[in-house]
């Protein structure tokens, strides 16, 4: 993976991909490792984030009391989220919050992908969950899929499923394991596979976005 880059846009719908923008990732890359081989490239993508207009993060205790705005969050955020909680929590505080330390507080998760080793014996159609292999580029399993469904937050489509275990990520971006992950969810979800869409129950339209058999022609 490689990038991201960032600019101002107008349309805040806009997630498509520009030759322009990908030539900047790539030569920005080529700064730090000059030798990846751009012909490798599966897929392009790009999102929207909020910006201020402070030229900083907004984080702050808003008009309404007890109301605090979290916003602007540029980079580093992911970075930064950490300190941001504690700062929230101190304008809680100081906002007059009563707070009271959770005991039974557990901070580790498990995680939802298992790593397997040279001895895993997972295959396609397996009849144990854990060695049904439903991404085949990935390696993701039946049982990790499972997981990621019943971790407190719903998920009806085969991106959050996606962004949570890998599958659909590899070579083939999800030609092969999209039905099959479709129907999990159908099962699992108690919905019809029908419903079962690739974003959402509003599927979005799509992006423009440039080729990969374009990207693959940026290798200086």
């Amino acid at each position: 993976m490689i990038g991201p880059n960032a600019e101002e846009l107008g349309d805040r719908d806009d997630v498509g991909t520009t030759m322009e923008s990908l030539e900047e990732v790539i030569e920005t890359a080529r700064l730090s490792i000059k030798d990846f081989n751009v012909k490798k490239a599966l897929t392009t993508f790009a999102g929207i984030r909020a910006t201020s207009n402070t030229n900083d993060f907004i984080i702050e205790e808003s008009k309404v009391k007890g109301f605090i705005n979290v916003a602007g969050i540029d980079s580093p955020g992911l970075t930064s989220s950490p300190a941001i909680a504690e700062m929230v929590v101190d304008i809680l505080k100081e906002s007059g919050l009563e707070l009271h330390k959770k005991e039974d507080f557990d901070p580790c998760r498990k995680a939802i992908i298992i790593k397997k080793g040279t001895g895993f014996k997972g295959k396609i159609d397996h009849k144990d969950p854990e060695m049904n292999i439903i991404c085949r580029c990935e390696t993701v399993t039946e049982a990790e899929i499972v997981d990621a469904i019943h971790r407190g937050i719903d998920v009806t489509n085969t991106d959050g499923v996606k962004r949570r275990t890998r599958a659909g990520m590899g070579t083939c971006q999800g030609n092969f394991c999209r039905s099959r992950v479709k129907a999990i969810i159908s099962r699992e979800m108690n919905i019809p596979v029908e419903e079962v869409t690739q974003r959402g129950k509003q599927e979005e339209s799509a992006p423009n976005r440039v080729s990969i058999k374009d990207i693959r022609t940026i290798d200086k």
